[in-house]
């Protein structure tokens, strides 16, 4: 489809389907994602917070002096992080996960609003941005990975949510004229490197260790793919992160498989 066709289907969807806020459902402008009432309870994270400014640990985006989290400075990094060296490099963190983003997440997920992967990609597109830029004299990524489901789990959701954000972050990005000049250096998707070999639980309101029980074992390199992982910098996609159980799992295996380094983007971070 070329581009006035595309501008054509684009006006005549939004016509028949005038955009709604995702967490509440209420009418909004085209080019917003929450209604005002929501989107004042959604709090963005710049590229001071999950840069390590404003007191933001690099490795796992939470304030490095949380109260009662354990979080002494140590750097750059929070406390846990310098004590459990978790496999990932970085997190860039889209927003942080309140009450609207939760809705809005649980609403795709589970709510039948798969199209909605779209909306939330445009908060999503900015934490990618920022994750491929080089930082400390590491290689421009070589790939971006979404965070896989189990067969089994795909079959009954019919989607991967973190492939949808992914696939529509980078397409707003080749899509956008002022972005244009970052399209050719875009990596690709690649959807079939990692694998969920094991089918776990749902997390839900597990703790750190048991999360990290849960998904120890999950995730495996595609056999094809091993030869290729090594030597690689991987972007590391999933909607949220809570603990970190699933993204450092998933980073081990990969730097296991010989994976230079890992980085983790999320649309959202739990506090």
């Amino acid at each position: 489809m070329n581009a006035a066709l595309r501008d054509v289907a684009d006006g005549l969807a939004q016509l028949c389907w005038p955009a709604r806020c995702a967490a509440c459902a209420v009418f909004v402008a085209e080019e917003s994602v929450f209604c005002a009432a929501c989107h004042a309870g959604v709090y963005a994270l710049g590229e001071d917070e999950d840069g390590g400014g404003a007191g933001f640990c690099t490795r796992c985006a939470l304030p490095r002096d949380a109260a009662g989290g354990g979080r002494g400075v140590h750097g750059p990094q929070c406390g846990v992080c310098a004590r459990t060296d978790p496999a990932f490099a970085r997190t860039h963190a889209a927003v942080l996960y309140g009450e609207a983003v939760a809705t809005a997440i649980v609403r795709m997920k589970h709510g039948g609003h798969r199209h909605l992967s779209r909306r939330l990609a445009r908060l999503l597109w900015p934490a990618l941005r920022r994750a491929m830029q080089t930082r400390g004299g590491s290689d421009a990524p070589s790939a971006v990975l979404p965070v896989p489901l189990h067969p089994r789990k795909l079959r009954r959701r019919g989607f991967n949510q973190a492939l949808d954000l992914a696939l529509w972050a980078c397409r707003i990005a080749r899509a956008g004229t002022a972005n244009a000049h970052l399209a050719p250096a875009l990596p690709p998707v690649e959807r079939s490197t990692l694998l969920r070999i094991r089918n776990t639980a749902e997390l839900g309101h597990a703790g750190p260790a048991e999360r990290r029980h849960l998904v120890a074992g999950a995730f495996a390199i595609a056999p094809r793919a091993r030869a290729a992982v090594v030597g690689r910098r991987f972007l590391l996609v999933d909607d949220v992160m809570t603990t970190g159980a699933t993204v450092g799992e998933c980073a081990r295996v990969l730097r296991s498989g010989g994976a230079a380094q890992v980085d983790v983007v999320v649309l959202a971070r739990a506090p």
